[in-house]
């Protein structure tokens, strides 16, 4: 079956790391960062090796896991100002009782930039896991 993502629609490197930092394992070994014989590349075959790759999962499949690990909520979104179309993210702590908004991140030019951010501050400054 032929991918129908592109590169932009992974997590980038530092993402990854933070990630992988944060306990992330699931079955992305498909996409990876590892060494190509010259430098540290997106990769999606080889042998992944867990010592010195990096996971590269879709943004979508880090999303659903910072929500299950952490029930925290990415939302992007659309909106215009003077200089036309841009993305904002929200941030919100999913609770049994109510949900809190504890952050909007913008502006973005890209929905995947958006996500990107999100996630970024998420696996940096949220450490309560459920």
């Amino acid at each position: 079956m032929e991918e129908i993502y592109s590169k932009e629609d992974y997590v980038s490197y530092e993402t990854g790391e933070l990630l992988q930092i944060s306990g992330f394992r699931g079955d992305w070994h498909r996409h990876y960062y590892g060494y190509n014989g010259k430098e540290r590349a997106f990769l999606t075959d080889g042998l992944y090796n867990d010592e010195y790759d990096v996971p590269a999962p879709t943004l979508q499949v880090a999303v659903d896991w910072v929500y299950a690990t952490y029930n925290v909520h990415i939302q992007p979104e659309i909106y215009y100002n003077e200089d036309g179309m841009s993305w904002l993210v929200k941030i919100f702590k999913v609770g049994k009782e109510n949900t809190v908004l504890i952050r909007t991140i913008l502006p973005s030019r890209t929905k995947q930039e958006a996500i990107e951010k999100a996630l970024n501050y998420v696996l940096v400054n949220v450490q309560v896991k459920v």
